[in-house]
């Protein structure tokens, strides 16, 4: 028999929601309470039918405490403030890029970026330098440049060594390289060959491709051209024919060639570039001229407007990559790393060529152009396949983790996987099994017959020491040469040749219809599921739930009740007032959820009342004026500065339901809570500031609320104070008061939200008052590296024997940290230790802090001399690569000034007083404990 259909019986009240639970545990305590006093336990007992009435409320109650946590925090218009410490997924999860894969990532995200690498590395394997040597010299302890070798090492010897194993490789340094996209009009930006026709004259129809050197290429005379490329106008224009022949000029220039060399020289304004090696090529010309030309035709034709228009589109190139390129620096100095810098000259990235050479059977009914343009396709994506980007529903419906999706810097145009980038990564190694295997998997290739392959680079070959993979060199990419690939394709053993020019546009068509590689106003948010609002806060009376015959709420006696009657009604409403209270100031309380468990800062309460409502409710409170209204400026004249600020704007009930010890307690009990959710902590501190002596510095009751005002701007702004925790400071920005910034690097932010500290911005530390918070500065010794030869250099401190293992290296990671020392809380000694190990403990790993505390006079001085370096540094920046000799020397003196100031700096440590073990409660917290402190340091000789 089929069985029947039942409704299942799963859910279970809690305890709260269970009526006949809080009835038969209500009894029990009635029971216990009363003894022999009360026996008569049955319905019609008034003690019963309140009991039940106050069940069916605590019932209540349980229904409203059991709603989901989106209901608990929804506001009255349905939506969820993101300030109940509900940080977006987009914005907690998301991270300031820290690998080499998240800074390929922001760049990728870039318009007109295909693919980009960094690279710390150069193809020798030694890191990257700005052409300024460094050399350490042991003997005298110092740094040297390349050119100081000979004239201060007396040696010979000496001089050998250093030049070849003292040479100083600064670290952290990033050399930038980019793959551009195919512009839609002016095509490959990295190509330096151009394509154009000559309408008139002699030549007309004649179609030429003219390859011009490298724009980072030097001309004839050594000098770089990318001031002419860069320049608003070329004023002049000659062309000439190079003669690689004996003949004289005239007899050359009668000779007729499909590819002519030439020499440009090209004036703007008051320079001049002389560009040889021009190679112009025969692409298509008519039929008489049987694909040759003459060469004084060809000079003729390219002095006229033809050689003008070639060499504005050569221009057009580089300068569109050179918008790319200022794009690109401004991103990276606005996602710098501690310890970490790019250098200036951002590239193309390095190209090898690969040419193929293949025989294929295709089918008898194949289009042999739309197979060569699929061809070059899945052989160019192998080589280097594009970044592709997913968007957020993809990865979603991949069940990909939300933290995983995520985990890195956000995007403008979709999700970037690491997998994605890996994939997209540079390799030294190619199989041509692997390519064999794409050409045959090209629908209508039946067969590879013959397959040989050669590299080139700027058309010089490259030996090749394997007929079966291609091994490309380090930091290179590898690309298909088209136009030098031989396919040969058979149509039942008959050879055929595809028409080159007709398989470029399929394929350039094909490429326009694929997927997009980046989407355009993509989806980065998860909403948070939706709440219903349940107006929590309301509280309807229990007097209106009790039966008619008590009178009570909205009721009203009879007319002819006598009076007796009457006053015992008032004497159970009074009773009854007590639970109503506590069951009003528990709605309030489940109402105001949302505000404890959140980071603004009103308001400033934990507990939560509200008067209960009957038609007599206000005659039942004693004092209801001073209940109802805000506290008087009188009442709070004789409360503490803190109690103040906590009552301010209180009601007296308020006062009287939460004092502002309780508050202080509980708030910053609740806080540590909601921060121990994203695993920080404020408990050392806290103690620390707890363990301060109190007449020098402040009370705890003080020590309470400042506490409070630093956790509340700690989550506040914990997303970026998370997130950018090693991010530094943008050097590039050029203010009018540097020390007077929010250009604040994010491990600064971070360490001033953690110790108390203003961190919005930075200012000015040698004028703070001894009760000051405090503030630092902090200084990367990478940003003092030489600019050019003859600037100040860091100070070193070597071993006469050579074996100083790093120590040679001033600059790479390395941080100077400089404190006020006269500040109250600073002349603490345990506090100073407390600080020196959190910001070690919060600092990179790599990273090693120097630590100063100093005294208003030297951070006077300092300040002076960081401000005017962080100037001149904007300014060098903004002038580079060519700054003018005025911005060098003020830059080369601003560095000078700030390297002879840090190297001055001295710690300052507080005057200490000797006692024993057993002394307590001095107002000195720096006391010195016999067998605890080194007075000295004892050498010995061989006699003593």
């Amino acid at each position: 028999m089929p069985s029947a259909e039942t409704i299942s019986n799963s859910f279970a009240l809690t305890s709260t929601q269970d009526f006949s639970y809080l009835r038969e545990k209500g009894l029990q305590y009635i029971q216990k309470l009363s003894g022999k006093l009360w026996t008569d336990h049955n319905l019609h007992d008034p003690g019963i039918t309140i009991l039940e009435v106050l069940c069916y409320a605590l019932m209540d109650l349980g229904y409203r405490t059991n709603f989901s946590m989106k209901d608990l925090v929804t506001e009255p218009d349905g939506s969820i403030d993101r300030e109940n410490a509900f940080h977006p997924a987009h914005k907690i999860f998301t991270t300031h890029p820290v690998t080499i894969e998240d800074y390929r990532k922001i760049l990728v995200d870039i318009p007109g970026i295909r693919n980009a690498w960094l690279f710390t590395k150069d193809e020798n394997e030694k890191t990257f330098d700005e052409g300024i040597k460094l050399f350490a010299y042991c003997k005298n302890s110092e740094l040297l440049y390349e050119s100081e070798i000979d004239t201060k090492i007396p040696e010979l010897t000496d001089r050998e060594h250093v030049r070849q194993n003292e040479e100083l490789r600064i670290k952290g340094l990033y050399a930038v390289r980019i793959e551009p996209d195919e512009h839609p009009i002016l095509g490959d930006l990295s190509s330096n060959t151009v394509s154009v026709k000559i309408v008139k004259g002699e030549l007309a129809a004649t179609e030429l491709e003219i390859v011009f050197p490298h724009w980072s290429a030097k001309d004839k005379n050594n000098n770089e051209i990318v001031s002419m490329l860069k320049a608003a106008k070329i004023d002049q224009l000659a062309v000439e024919l190079i003669n690689d022949t004996t003949l004289k000029k005239k007899d050359f220039e009668a000779l007729k060639r499909s590819q002519w060399k030439t020499r440009w020289i090209i004036k703007y304004g008051a320079q001049e570039r002389v560009l040889e090696n021009v190679m112009v090529k025969l692409v298509k010309t008519h039929e008489s001229f049987k694909g040759l030309i003459k060469g004084d035709a060809l000079q003729k034709a390219l002095l006229t407007p033809v050689g003008t228009e070639a060499l504005k589109r050569f221009r057009q190139r580089p300068r569109e990559i050179f918008k790319i390129f200022s794009i690109v620096r401004e991103k990276l100095m606005e996602h710098r790393n501690l310890c970490e810098d790019f250098l200036y000259n951002i590239d193309t990235v390095d190209t090898e060529e690969l040419s193929i050479c293949a025989d294929l059977d295709v089918e008898g009914n194949a289009d042999l152009e739309t197979i060569q343009a699929y061809i070059f396709d899945k052989v160019e994506n192998y080589l280097l396949p594009p970044v592709q980007f997913s968007t957020l529903k993809e990865l979603l419906d991949a069940n990909v983790p939300v933290e995983e999706i995520f985990n890195g810097p956000l995007l403008e145009h979709g999700f970037l996987t690491n997998e994605a980038i890996k994939n997209a990564d540079l390799k030294r190694e190619y199989y041509i099994s692997d390519i064999i295997s794409l050409l045959m998997d090209i629908p209508g290739v039946l067969n590879v017959r013959n397959f040989k392959f050669s590299v080139s680079k700027n058309g010089i070959s490259q030996p090749s020491l394997h007929d079966w993979k291609v091994i490309v060199t380090s930091n290179h990419k590898l690309k298909l040469k088209r136009e030098k690939c031989k396919l040969l394709y058979f149509k039942n053993n008959l050879p055929l040749n595809a028409s080159f020019r007709e398989s470029v546009n399929k394929l350039q068509l094909q490429q326009s219809l694929q997927a997009h590689l980046k989407f355009k106003n993509t989806s980065q948010e998860i909403d948070l599921p939706p709440g219903k609002y349940r107006n929590l806060g309301k509280h309807y009376t229990i007097l209106n739930e009790f039966p008619r015959v008590y009178v009570l709420g909205d009721k009203d006696p009879p007319e002819d009740v006598s009076i007796e009657r009457k006053v015992q009604v008032k004497q159970l409403e009074a009773y009854l007032t007590f639970f109503d209270q506590l069951l009003a100031d528990y709605c309030s309380q489940l109402m105001h959820l949302k505000d404890i468990l959140s980071w603004k800062e009103s308001p400033a309460q934990t507990y939560f009342t509200q008067f209960f409502y009957t038609k007599d409710a206000g005659k039942l409170f004693w004092q209801k004026d001073f209940l109802s209204s805000k506290l008087s400026t009188d009442f709070l004249s004789g409360h503490s500065e803190v109690e103040k600020d906590y009552l301010k704007d209180k009601t007296g009930l308020q006062y009287l339901k939460e004092s502002t010890a309780t508050y202080l307690d509980r708030r910053n009990r609740i806080l540590d809570h909601l921060i121990a959710r994203f695993s920080e902590s404020f408990n050392d501190y806290a103690l620390y500031m707890y363990g301060l002596p109190d007449e020098r510095v402040m009370d705890d009751e003080t020590v309470s609320h400042d506490l409070i005002k630093s956790k509340l701007r700690f989550l506040k702004n914990y997303e970026l104070l998370s997130k950018e925790r090693s991010k530094a400071f943008n050097y590039s920005i050029e203010e009018a008061e540097v020390l007077e910034t929010s250009n604040l690097s994010g491990y600064s932010k971070r360490m001033r939200a953690l110790l108390g500290m203003t961190f919005d911005k930075t200012r000015e530390l040698h004028n703070l008052p001894d009760d000051d918070m405090g503030g630092f500065h902090l200084l990367e010794h990478l940003m003092l590296r030489p600019s050019k030869e003859g600037d100040a250099l860091l100070g070193v401190c070597l071993d006469p024997q050579c074996d100083h293992c790093g120590e040679e290296d001033p600059y790479s990671f390395r941080i100077s940290i400089v404190l006020p020392f006269w500040l109250k809380r600073f002349k603490n000694i345990a506090f100073r230790n407390f600080m020196e190990t959190l910001f070690r403990t919060e600092a990179p790993a790599h990273a090693l802090l120097k630590i100063c505390w100093v005294d208003k006079t030297e951070m006077k001085k300092f300040e002076e001399a960081m401000a005017g370096w962080l100037k001149t540094k904007a300014a060098y920046y903004k002038a580079f690569p060519a700054p003018q000799a005025v911005v060098q020397k003020n830059y080369s003196e601003a560095l000078k000034k700030l390297i002879d100031n840090i190297q001055s700096l001295r710690t300052d440590f507080p005057e200490a007083t000797l006692h024993d073990c057993v002394d307590r409660d001095e107002t000195n917290d720096n006391r010195v404990f016999l067998g605890h402190t080194a007075l000295g340091t004892f050498n010995p000789t061989e006699n003593e």
